[in-house]
């Protein structure tokens, strides 16, 4: 049976799953408004310091208090995620604002320690991250439905907004943009398929997972929408084949692969297609022009990039103002890595995702559990995402996380995640 939790144990996972979501961004229109769209050295304002590092740093203790395991060695095991740190620490050579780089830096190696820190501790003391999940899913519903049904201004953008004013009506709940709050429903709609699947259906689960797919919707983004679908798509065909003989498994993957391949090759005219039926900008709303841009901006900067969260930002503010564009990110998660950290970045980001797939795929073939399938279809969930959004490698970013739990969970493969009965439904 799943550990029955103390009273205090349930309010400090409630705490910590508000941090979370303070430490992704959420509410942040309430504090750093003129943050979100033009600090040019990507520097957080002393609120936003404050709120971030008093997350992390009572979070960090807790978890070192309550572990009865060694912090340096759940680090060191999971040393393929620790060493996404390790190309943004060397673009700070060739960055235009060491400086700017250097904070940045210091904020990725933070967060990456909490989120390590956060998987490790539910895994020792459950056995896996079930239980935890649950509640982030509820409570983010909570807050979300609240927002936006009490606070319409925060919670849905406004036609008088400075920025992003093309975005009026289409909701955001607690997060500041309609994107990141479709891309977390969308994630978090994910999750609940995937309790729902292992554990049997409850009410709680199944209302809050229907509630997250309307947030999809109402947020208006065309990401969201498509990165679900992949996710429902995948998920269903593993869960299909997860049952059958390794033999089948295997094929199964081999499928997979084939398959990404020939759509790979066939994107640019499926696309075409896609853009001519529905009339929808073939440059995805300026995006592969800003991402033609980035790579114009590397030269001489090939092996260590533009630096890491602020090199790109300075050098294409001429640039991007001049083709009548605002974006201050790259909007493509793979890209931004390389193009801020270079050929070291592109290294680090190749072994880091061919491990991660490799691992799942095997975790996949070897158990064949409902796990198993989540973990496959979140990670191609989270690669479709980052195709037009950037959330691969960023600190404050609940996207990493739960990267971070789902290849723990292929590595680990604990008792509890592997065994557990439908009767253990999560609180």
């Amino acid at each position: 049976m799943h550990p029955k939790l103390s009273f205090s144990e349930n309010i400090s996972d409630i705490l910590l799953v508000i941090g979370l979501f303070l430490s992704g961004g959420a509410f942040r229109l309430l504090y750093a408004y003129g943050d979100l769209y033009g600090d040019v050295a990507g520097a957080e304002n002393a609120t936003s310091q404050i709120i971030y590092l008093s997350v992390y740093a009572s979070s960090i203790l807790y978890f070192i208090i309550r572990s009865k395991n060694n912090p340096i060695k759940s680090i060191s095991r999971n040393y393929i995620i620790a060493l996404l740190i390790l190309p943004p620490f060397l673009s700070i050579y060739s960055s235009p604002d060491p400086s700017g780089t250097i904070r940045r830096v210091v904020a990725l190696i933070i967060f990456t320690v909490y989120c390590i820190l956060y998987v490790s501790h539910y895994m020792e003391r459950d056995g896996g991250c079930d239980a935890i999940v649950s509640k982030l899913i509820k409570i983010g519903v909570l807050l979300n439905l609240a927002t936006i049904l009490l606070v319409p201004s925060i919670g849905i953008h406004q036609a008088n907004e400075i920025a992003q004013t093309v975005h009026a009506g289409s909701w955001r709940g607690i997060f500041y943009h309609r994107s990141t709050f479709g891309h977390v429903s969308g994630m978090m709609a994910g999750l609940g398929i995937y309790l729902m699947m292992k554990y049997g259906f409850s009410i709680s689960m199944s209302l809050s997972t229907i509630i997250n797919f309307v947030f999809v919707v109402m947020s208006g983004s065309g990401g969201a929408v498509a990165s679900l679908m992949i996710f429902i798509l995948f998920f269903v065909y593993f869960y299909i084949n997860c049952a059958r003989s390794q033999q089948i498994r295997q094929f199964s993957i081999i499928f997979l692969i084939l398959f990404c391949i020939s759509f790979y090759i066939a994107l640019p005219e499926i696309f075409n297609i896609y853009a001519s039926l529905t009339g929808e900008d073939v440059t995805l709303s300026g995006r592969t022009q800003i991402w033609m841009l980035a790579f114009s901006l590397m030269t001489g900067r090939e092996t260590t990039g533009l630096g890491y969260g602020v090199g790109y930002t300075l050098l294409a503010e001429g640039p991007t103002r001049a083709m009548f564009y605002r974006f201050q990110a790259i909007q493509n998660g793979f890209i931004e890595y390389y193009v801020s950290c270079g050929l070291a970045g592109l290294a680090v980001m190749a072994l880091f995702i061919a491990n991660w797939m490799f691992a799942s795929f095997k975790f996949f073939i070897k158990n064949g559990t409902v796990l198993s399938v989540f973990c496959i279809a979140f990670m191609l969930q989270f690669f479709s995402m980052n195709i037009s959004e950037e959330n691969f490698v960023k600190p404050h970013n609940i996207f990493f996380l739960l990267m971070t739990l789902s290849i723990m969970s292929v590595k680990v493969g604990s008792p509890y995640v592997e065994h557990k009965s439908k009767s253990a439904q999560p609180a």
